[in-house]
């Protein structure tokens, strides 16, 4: 079963939807393991019946059902004995929108939304099955209109019952979800080798956009910001440690310790071998 690729635009936002050519055809008695995902879910039900397990609970799910799940929420699906669930299953990433903006927002929500919608909205998905499963020719530019619909649909009714209020409420939490997912990356990878590559892929947008939002709730570039905490590690290390230099240098990320010393003498304009005698100095004064 292969995987294709859809490009959709809505408005300024602009997202990329990964699914399968075909339908997932769920046998009887089938139990799907407890997982997450880091992208958002986008699931329609073609036919059949089954249950969609998470931490708040059960939902039903019948024909006409679509569901958005959203990154990192557990969830499994479970049928019973002698039924079959028939679901179009498809991912959704933002790509080159602002992650902070209301529609990005509303994909990226971590909870779940069920929809249930109607023949003529739901014909979409039908048809973007059809286009998908066919593979005619022109069959991923049909898909993707068919896809572009439906997301249209689903964005304008979400959009629809968020007040102004709860859409800067929505925008403020996102916000402060990234700039916390910001900081897990920094922390954990501060000594590694890691590029505003390794942020954009964490964060799924473009490096581009990766670049922006470190400006955006760093101050500053992602080098700079790689280069302050190796600092602060540095000084605690010098400060609270015997520890020798070419020591320091290997836990902090530098391969050699020349560049460590010339890294910390541009930031602080001593060497590590000074600012400790002067901290020492000033501890035993």
């Amino acid at each position: 079963m292969e995987r294709v690729e859809l490009d959709i635009r809505y408005e300024n936002s602009h997202f990329t939807i990964l699914c399968k050519n075909s339908p997932t055809d769920a046998p009887a008695s089938y139990v799907q393991y407890l997982h997450t995902h880091r992208l958002s879910e986008l699931h329609g039900i073609i036919s059949g019946q089954g249950i969609l397990h998470t931490n708040n609970g059960q939902h039903l799910l019948k024909p006409g059902d679509c569901l958005l799940i959203g990154p990192f929420v557990p969830h499994y699906f479970s049928l019973d004995p002698g039924s079959t669930l028939v679901r179009l299953e498809a991912y959704i990433r933002a790509d080159g929108s602002d992650p902070a903006d209301l529609y990005s927002s509303i994909i990226n929500r971590s909870d779940v939304r069920i929809w249930s919608l109607d023949d003529a909205t739901f014909s979409y998905f039908r048809q973007a099955v059809e286009e998908l499963s066919a593979c005619r020719a022109g069959y991923l530019e049909a898909a993707s209109a068919y896809l572009t619909l439906l997301l249209t649909e689903l964005l304008r009714q979400n959009n629809s019952y968020l007040s102004s209020s709860d859409q800067k409420e929505s925008k403020s939490t996102l916000e402060f979800q990234i700039a916390a997912q910001i900081d897990v990356f920094f922390s954990e990878n501060y000594n590694q080798p890691v590029t505003i590559d390794d942020l954009s892929e964490y964060l799924n947008v473009s490096s581009r956009q990766a670049q922006r939002l470190v400006y955006r709730y760093c101050g500053t570039t992602f080098r700079q910001k790689i280069i302050f905490i190796r600092m602060e590690f540095a000084k605690r290390y010098l400060e609270e440690t015997k520890l020798p230099i070419a020591q320091i240098s290997e836990l902090i990320g530098y391969e050699y310790p020349s560049s460590f010393c010339k890294a910390f003498y541009k930031q602080l304009g001593l060497t590590p071998d000074s600012y400790r005698r002067q901290v020492h100095e000033s501890i035993n004064a």
